[in-house]
């Protein structure tokens, strides 16, 4: 995405990477993302994060129990925060992260397990968070809501205040919510099962 105002470089991505993934049986996020493509699944959705938007920060949230993931992402030089312990829950995730990102414009919530969501949607929702400059914002396909989701920086303090297994949708107020309707399943296709992977 050609763009030179610099203020679209103040919002970034957390990608959230922490997970125990109990029904996958082993880490799914260094298992191949297909038989014909051995890219990791963390692997490929940093790499359409970074072919989506260039240059913009992202922020792998993981554990000290997966080193695969802390590896992936230093391979990629992607900034890593590394939680004690086997794994946390999203809402401790993202919590843990905000105190590192008190410089963005916003954030966009990724989750690492999705990695069909096409770089054309990055794109497109990157590109009207940073200009129109809503509150929340989300995707949707078939009139189910996905992700990333964006959250204005107003929202940082309550994002840091999540704990445990509790995510950021308690916080969403319907009121403030965007929602933009795209054409991309993969904003909806997370991988929680081997027989996932398409």
């Amino acid at each position: 995405m050609a763009q030179s105002d610099k203020s679209l470089k103040s919002i970034g991505y957390i990608v959230l990477a922490a997970g125990a993934a109990r029904r996958y049986g082993s880490c799914k996020l260094a298992a191949p993302i297909s038989a014909d493509n051995q890219t990791p699944v963390l692997g490929k959705t940093l790499n359409v994060l970074a072919k989506a938007i260039p240059g913009v920060p992202v922020l792998v949230v993981t554990c000290e129990e997966q080193p695969e993931v802390i590896e992936e992402a230093s391979a990629r030089e992607v900034a890593s925060y590394v939680l004690p312990g086997q794994s946390a829950g999203i809402g401790l995730s993202i919590a843990s992260a905000i105190p590192v990102i008190q410089h963005w414009a916003g954030c966009f919530i990724c989750l690492a397990d999705m990695p069909y969501i096409e770089a054309s949607t990055y794109q497109l929702l990157y590109r009207y968070a940073s200009l129109s400059k809503p509150s929340i914002l989300a995707p949707t396909f078939a009139g189910q809501r996905g992700h990333p989701v964006y959250f204005d920086k107003k929202h940082f303090a309550s994002l840091a205040s999540l704990s445990g297994d509790q995510g950021a949708a308690k916080l969403i107020d319907k009121r403030e919510l965007k929602l933009i309707s795209v054409t991309d399943p993969g904003v909806i296709q997370d991988i929680d099962h081997p027989d996932d992977h398409l």
